[in-house]
């Protein structure tokens, strides 16, 4: 929704209970776990409801969550948990104290340590960087569980980087070129 100029919005975040953080997790097993690559999820903070009383949100409200020790800021992805328990990641960059992200409208969010290894990058220079790309689900990889690091990377392999890094919306319908 969207608040009028001048409006009050009252924002509270409470804890969620474990029944929804853990579904949140199989939903991120789901969905992210969809190449041969090999994939460690933890739960990097105690999932949590935010709920907003008032006109709703106008814009993204910015958040600071601390993660749980022993977890890497840089590999922490927060996401919201939608109604049909599917995940919407949520803008996350990494702070001196944990991760800071964009709540966009009330629900459930989890935050998740979403370490990714490709088959191929293991000892390749750009390793951490493509941890941390595929952290924040810029890139995927192949469905083979490689990166191709040394390949040569396609146009449309650049727009959906692209797309992915500015949080740019994919519509269905005829594209032009």
């Amino acid at each position: 929704g969207f608040a009028a100029e001048g409006a009050k919005v009252t924002i509270s975040v409470t804890k969620a209970d474990e029944a929804a953080a853990a579904q949140a997790m199989v939903a991120a097993k789901t969905q992210l776990g969809t190449s041969l690559a090999q994939l460690k999820l933890t739960q990097a903070a105690d999932a949590f409801v935010v709920s907003a009383e008032g006109a709703g949100f106008a814009e993204s409200v910015k958040a600071v969550l601390a993660v749980k020790e022993g977890v890497d800021k840089n590999l922490v992805q927060v996401f919201r948990v939608n109604a049909d328990g599917t995940l919407t990641p949520a803008r996350t960059k990494p702070t001196d104290v944990g991760v800071v992200f964009n709540i966009v409208e009330p629900g459930t969010y989890v935050a998740i340590e979403v370490d990714k290894q490709f088959l191929d990058t293991a000892n390749h220079w750009s390793n951490t960087e493509l941890k941390f790309a595929a952290a924040h689900l810029l890139v995927e990889g192949y469905p083979d569980g490689n990166f191709r690091p040394e390949g040569t990377v396609t146009r449309a392999e650049f727009v959906a980087m692209l797309v992915r890094a500015m949080g740019l919306e994919v519509k269905d319908g005829p594209t032009h070129f």
